[in-house]
């Protein structure tokens, strides 16, 4: 299996809300157990360290997880990872849950990590009013209606994210 960027990838969903049981509805993607394979990925549904253990033995080029709001949870996993980026919501309902965020990730038990933070924001002003009280930059990510038919001008800055 490769990804896009020719690298084989695995997706491990960690997160509660089973985000990927859409995917899996919408797309008709083929299951097997607790696993599927869609555009040349694997996405699993994942029990912790255990199930991220058992992928990186796998021989997957790239792992990449979705935590959700389990990110806490799943400390050492995310801390572990080479390359660390939220996604992230400003919304009015969500922008405090997004605070307590980067006050957790500036604290010694996180190792003061600086990982990159991303988001669809509808408001640019209100992105800059984040990036101000929290002192950090949160890149504007394009609006991509549907994630699995990206527009050719959209891929450099979605690749960008994965390194």
């Amino acid at each position: 299996m490769a990804s896009g960027k020719g690298k084989r990838t695995a997706m491990l969903e960690l997160a509660s809300d089973r985000g990927f049981r859409w995917l899996k509805e919408e797309r008709r993607a083929g299951w097997s157990g607790d696993a599927f394979t869609y555009q040349h990925i694997d996405f699993f549904f994942g029990r912790g360290k255990v199930d991220f253990a058992s992928l990186m033995n796998r021989n997957y080029d790239c792992v990449i997880l979705d935590l959700g709001k389990n990110i806490y949870e799943n400390r050492e996993i995310f801390l572990s990872c080479d390359t660390k980026f939220i996604l992230c919501s400003l919304q009015k309902w969500k922008r405090k849950e997004a605070e307590i965020m980067v006050e957790r990730f500036q604290n010694p038990t996180w190792g003061f990590i600086t990982p990159d933070f991303y988001t669809f924001s509808y408001s640019k002003e209100e992105r800059k009013r984040f990036e101000q009280r929290s002192g950090i930059k949160v890149k504007q990510l394009p609006w991509i209606p549907d994630p699995f038919h990206i527009e050719v001008d959209q891929l450099p800055e979605l690749l960008s994210m994965v390194g």
